[in-house]
């Protein structure tokens, strides 16, 4: 076969697929790329498609995106990306220490489903009346941060919720039994907290603290949020709290970086902390 049989071929193969649409099922916009070519590896006898002009992806599903700001933790995304596209509800419980991420999870469901979600701290939700919330509310999502801070009662109203599908209170001023279809997304410091019937309705994912790099790597992502894009500057505020501190805070760092423009003024801080900050 002559390279110009092959040239043929080839140019017949393109028109082929073009027909079929197969480009855009690749994964390309071929609207975005009007000078899209083919190659002959001549050695190999293949098809190298090449394109002269930036080719556009097609946009994602919006719930495949939520999570890119948090480093690490792609199976646990894609779980939480299953969990939200179910056509029942899923409840979702992330157990770990603090300054492993968890948090993140549920501030990012909460930005992106402002209008179907309830963000709510367990530390300070139980006094406040959590339940009037989802009552006024109707949400889709309930985000919990600290379920393990709830009460005993709100866990156990909880439970029946996630239980029964059904919203109830009865007390001497208040009546209501109400359906309320709900995802739950949690997050926990102690299991042990937590009341072992509700823990049960949670699939689970224990999380260890991030290493020192995911650390640091999180923290001039964060700060540049803040208004650091010196990256420099941002990393060593992230060197220092890690090390001149002794933890792994992203509170230290946000702090630190809204006071301090220069290195000095973060080692200034870093040593007054030192003094009279650890306890």
């Amino acid at each position: 076969m002559t390279i110009v049989t092959k040239l043929i071929e080839a140019g017949a193969k393109i028109l082929d697929k073009l027909d079929e649409h197969l480009l855009p099922d690749a994964g390309y916009a071929n609207s975005n790329s009007s000078c899209t070519y083919c190659e002959l590896d001549n050695e190999n006898e293949q098809l190298q498609y090449v394109t002269t002009h930036d080719v556009k992806p097609f946009a994602l599903n919006k719930k495949d995106r939520i999570f890119d700001g948090i480093i690490g933790y792609s199976d646990i995304k894609k779980e939480f990306v299953k969990a939200l596209e179910a056509s029942s509800p899923v409840g979702i419980l992330l157990v770990g220490p603090p300054g492993c991420g968890k948090s993140e999870f549920l501030k990012r469901i909460a930005a992106s489903f402002e209008e179907e979600s309830v963000f709510i701290d367990g530390t300070y939700g139980s006094k406040a009346g959590i339940f009037q919330i989802l009552y006024d509310r109707r949400p889709k999502y309930v985000l919990l941060d600290e379920i393990d801070k709830l009460s005993g009662q709100d866990q156990q109203a909880l439970f029946n919720l996630m239980e029964t599908g059904r919203l109830t209170k009865t007390t001497k001023v208040e009546n209501y039994d109400i359906e309320l279809r709900t995802w739950v997304f949690a997050t926990a410091n102690n299991k042990d907290d937590i009341l072992e019937p509700l823990f049960d309705r949670f699939e689970r994912y224990f999380l260890s603290e991030y290493s020192d790099d995911e650390f640091k790597a999180i923290a001039v992502q964060r700060l540049k949020k803040e208004g650091i894009q010196d990256e420099e500057l941002a990393l060593y505020i992230a060197n220092t709290v890690l090390r001149g501190l002794g933890r792994k805070s992203l509170r230290d760092c946000i702090r630190i970086a809204r006071k301090s423009k220069t290195i000095e003024e973060v080692d200034e801080t870093v040593h007054t902390l030192k003094k009279y900050g650890l306890k």
